[in-house]
């Protein structure tokens, strides 16, 4: 996925089903690739699809040992990202 990303794929392309790749790797429990494409530019749309339905905005990646969303949208410097966890309750604390 890094690869990918670097390339310039689009971190919102949705496949052929119209799944968002956030939504997918959130959905499959792959917080390490969901952070990535936070990092990328993933839509804080898509974060927000994911809090209406039930994500943790606490849930960390590598199970549970990695960075929280919250830390990885402020590293990503994805203000509107940051806004939305804050307000979902994501404290980023360990």
């Amino acid at each position: 996925m890094t690869a990918a990303l670097r390339a310039g794929t689009d971190p919102e392309r949705a496949d052929s089903e119209g799944t968002a790749p956030l939504c997918a790797a959130s959905v499959n429990g792959r917080a390490s690739i969901a952070g990535l494409l936070l990092s990328a530019g993933a839509s804080p749309g898509t974060v927000r699809e994911l809090l209406v339905h039930g994500a943790d905005p606490d849930v960390r990646e590598d199970h549970g040992t990695g960075w929280s969303p919250l830390e990885r949208a402020r590293h990503g410097s994805r203000p509107a990202t940051v806004a939305l966890l804050t307000a979902a309750g994501a404290s980023g604390s360990r």
